[in-house]
């Protein structure tokens, strides 16, 4: 392959992107499926927004008790 076809398709691959296959670690496909519901028509796998919200944010977690760690950054330059 020449220099120039190199360049182009480096080019080409940055604007359009490639065609490889996605690789998902286990743990994200099996979160994936656990929250999935199945599209009636097409039988496609897929996550509306609630199943969404629970694979990313399952309601188990404590969220409240994270964000007191956070420190406050809207007192920094008083």
């Amino acid at each position: 392959m020449s220099k120039v076809a190199k360049v182009k398709e480096a080019v080409k691959e940055t604007l359009v992107g490639s065609e490889e296959p996605v690789q998902l670690s286990t743990q994200t496909k099996a979160r994936f499926i656990g929250h999935a519901v199945k599209d009636p028509e097409t039988g496609e796998l897929f996550l509306g927004p609630e199943e969404f919200i629970n694979a990313v944010a399952p309601p188990e977690e404590d969220y409240v008790s994270q964000l007191v760690r956070i420190p406050s950054f809207a007192r920094i330059g008083d």
